[in-house]
């Protein structure tokens, strides 16, 4: 595959996967406001697996940037912005495990399921403090909503379980995707290490 061909292929896989994350981003389960739980990440987790960090951050971006422009929820984006920061913060830590494994682990199992757990801890514990002296802030701000300080600790705390569900089911949902999007990408989208986290075909046992 040529480098235009490929940077082509690039921009079109791209522009879908942040259309599919725009879209995913509608089918969301809302907790306290303005935090709310979608798996439009997955988008954002397969554009960093295939194009690096800059590829997932565009996607992560781009649905971000739609929903605000199509839905006002009268919090004047913040909830869209946490949700951006959230999604950074679960798979730029996936994205650089997996990175750093690949030079010693060959087991495709262990290559997914590590950067999965490493992605969900650090979800977890640096939204707990973002939170804290972030969003519940800038929420009461944009909003004209107060909150405690005790109330702010005491809701960013009873996000802690709800962001491991979060993570365990993006990473879910990605381990079931993730031996057929390796297939797709060594098929149709990347030529030898045009997209070096895909593990090629003839690696894994079992993909046809």
């Amino acid at each position: 595959m040529s480098k235009s061909s490929f940077r082509v292929r690039k921009i079109v896989t791209l522009a879908i996967l942040a259309a599919l994350g725009s879209a995913l981003m509608w089918v969301e389960i809302p907790f306290i406001p303005p935090f709310k739980f979608d798996i439009s990440d997955t988008a954002v987790i397969v554009a960093m697996v295939l194009y690096g960090p800059i590829g997932g951050i565009a996607v992560a971006l781009t649905k971000s940037l739609v929903h605000i422009i199509i839905i006002s929820a009268g919090d004047f984006g913040v909830g869209e912005m946490i949700a951006f920061v959230a999604s950074i913060s679960y798979s730029l830590p996936f994205y650089y495990t997996m990175v750093l494994l690949r030079k010693s682990i060959k087991n495709p199992f262990l290559l997914r399921i590590i950067p999965c757990v490493i992605g969900t801890v650090f979800l977890t514990l640096f939204m707990f403090y973002f939170n804290i002296y972030v969003s519940f802030p800038l929420y009461s701000l944009a909003t004209n909503t107060p909150f405690t300080k005790d109330e702010i600790i005491t809701f960013s705390s009873s996000f802690i379980p709800l962001n491991i569900i979060k993570g365990s089911g993006l990473s879910l949902v990605f381990l079931l995707l993730s031996f057929r999007l390796d297939y797709i990408a060594t098929k149709y989208l990347c030529d030898e290490g045009e997209c070096p986290l895909i593990i090629n075909k003839s690696q894994v046992k079992g993909i046809k």
